[in-house]
């Protein structure tokens, strides 16, 4: 997997790529989406439900923030990110 310059580049492009997925009927199977979607779930399990919506309220940001901070250790380890 290409390596990304921060958490936030990552996270932008598998959005990018669920929303084409989403929006697009014939958008086919992404390899690099699917392989994005394993490393998120496989790092945060069930918390991935953090990221998919918008927080509602300070709770959900800190729920937000947190699954973030665990995604972003995980990457930096596996070299997927560089910061």
């Amino acid at each position: 997997m290409t390596p990304y310059s921060s958490l936030a580049a990552y996270l932008a492009h598998w959005r990018a790529l669920q929303r084409e997925q989403r929006e697009n009927p014939a958008f086919a199977s992404s390899p690099v989406l699917e392989e994005m979607n394993r490393v998120v779930r496989g790092i945060l399990g069930e918390e991935v439900r953090y990221l998919m919506e918008e927080p509602a309220d300070s709770a959900a940001r800190r729920h937000r923030d947190r699954a973030e901070a665990r995604l972003r250790r995980e990457l930096i380890a596996r070299g997927i990110i560089s910061e």
